[in-house]
């Protein structure tokens, strides 16, 4: 073989070798994301998570999640509180690895929300809230006693998060209410920046946070007029038995 035709043998060579290693790295990125989301989820939730495929390229930190579901509390009849299909996400990879990841941009377009009231009062996306809240609480109190020499667990800084096209469907079986609403667009910048990073707990708690609010706030809204409009009917019910 002469001079050129080894030159290129090799630089073929090394091409390939460089394109099976990213093959490798990016379904090793692909299966840690995917269970770093279903198991770290239920721990801040409550409640099951699930996350159908992470696709995330090894070359320019670009990818997107799909089919990441967030399932409800026991006791209530519909089946999931969050149906968040298409998540497009960037990262800096030259983070990974560091104390401090840094997450260029997470975008979450399209998702679908279910609140529903319970007959009992309670209300799903509050339980899930609530708990996302007790878990950073709790987290931030293990940390004040935890063991400095420990490998200290990863903190990130989201850079910018956009919460875009979502629909709300509000549920209450007992006032026979179910309703669609559009939810407002939110967008959040600089999550965990000003901590030095936020742990992974505390990030999904500043970004689940706002959403529920505003879901919560626009839910309560038809919750208190099909109230009313249940007692509106009862009295004209009444008024009914009374006069005839």
């Amino acid at each position: 073989m002469n001079k050129p035709a080894k030159t290129l043998a090799v630089v073929v060579t090394t091409l390939l070798l460089l394109a099976l290693v990213g093959v490798l790295l990016l379904g090793q990125l692909d299966r840690l994301i995917k269970h770093g989301v279903e198991e770290t989820g239920p721990q801040l939730t409550g409640t099951p998570v699930s996350l159908a495929r992470a696709d995330v390229s090894v070359f320019s930190g670009d990818g997107a999640l799909t089919g990441l579901q967030i399932r409800n509390p026991e006791g209530f009849a519909t089946p999931y509180a969050f149906d968040l299909s298409a998540i497009s996400l960037a990262l800096d990879l030259k983070s990974l690895g560091q104390d401090v990841i840094i997450i260029r941009e997470i975008h979450i377009d399209g998702a679908k929300l279910v609140t529903e009231l319970a007959a009992n009062g309670q209300n799903n996306l509050k339980i899930i809230r609530d708990h996302a809240r007790r878990m950073v609480d709790d987290a931030g109190r293990g940390s004040e006693t935890a063991d400095t020499s420990t490998t200290p667990a990863p903190r990130f800084v989201i850079k910018s998060f956009k919460f875009t096209n979502a629909q709300l469907q509000a549920v209450a079986p007992a006032l026979g209410l179910d309703k669609t609403l559009t939810l407002p667009d939110i967008a959040l910048v600089d999550i965990g920046a000003k901590s030095n990073g936020a742990t992974a707990s505390e990030a999904a708690e500043q970004v689940l946070g706002p959403v529920i609010n505003a879901a919560i706030q626009q839910a309560r809204t038809e919750f208190l007029g099909g109230q009313a409009e249940q007692l509106k009917q009862k009295i004209s019910d009444k008024l009914l038995e009374l006069f005839n």
